[in-house]
């Protein structure tokens, strides 16, 4: 059941990239370039990039998607690449960021025309880890899960500095295809 949410799930981020005609993607917070290799599977023009903060990561995500570039990026601390960008995903990072309102500022200066954004729809999100005994714990919030957001919550957060143009969320992942808003 697991794997069936989550290919709905990267599913619904090929549309997303589909449908946006994006080609040069910026995933931040890449990992082990999963879902970069999803997205290679499906369309293998396509011009891939990964950033994350952890370099042993990293390296295994090299390791998994040979020719794709992968480097050092910290979406808190701005330090993020300066090429020109299709789409720039963020799925799945925000709700492990300490500080959200400088994250969404550093991602708002990414020169990109498309932003996806994904976090865990929260609380069927913890209640579906409680049920599947992951996390008891912590009531089925993973321990690298800083901030949680239902799906209202979350649109109003990223609203600031984005307009979301199409929901893709996918249950239960809440996921918005946006735009860059008009900033003074």
């Amino acid at each position: 059941m697991h794997q069936y949410v989550l290919n709905r799930f990267l599913n619904q981020v090929k549309n997303a990239v589909d449908e946006s005609k994006a080609n040069k993607i910026l995933e931040v917070g890449s990992a082990d370039g999963y879902v970069v290799g999803h997205l290679k599977k499906y369309n293998s023009s396509l011009e891939l990039y990964g950033v994350d903060i952890d370099e042993k990561i990293l390296e295994r995500a090299r390791e998994m998607n040979p020719g794709t570039r992968f480097e050092y990026g910290n979406l808190e601390t701005g330090v993020l690449p300066t090429r020109r960008f299709d789409m720039v995903t963020a799925l799945e990072v925000f709700e492990h960021i300490g500080n959200t309102e400088a994250s969404l500022s550093n991602l708002n200066k990414l020169d990109a025309e498309y932003f996806l954004i994904s976090v865990p729809h929260e609380p069927f999100f913890r209640i579906l880890n409680f049920i599947r005994g992951r996390h008891w714990r912590r009531w089925g919030n993973h321990h690298e899960h800083v901030h949680t957001w239902s799906r209202n919550e979350f649109k109003r957060t990223i609203g600031k500095y984005f307009l979301v143009k199409k929901d893709y969320s996918s249950f239960p992942w809440t996921c918005f295809l946006a735009i860059k808003k008009n900033i003074k």
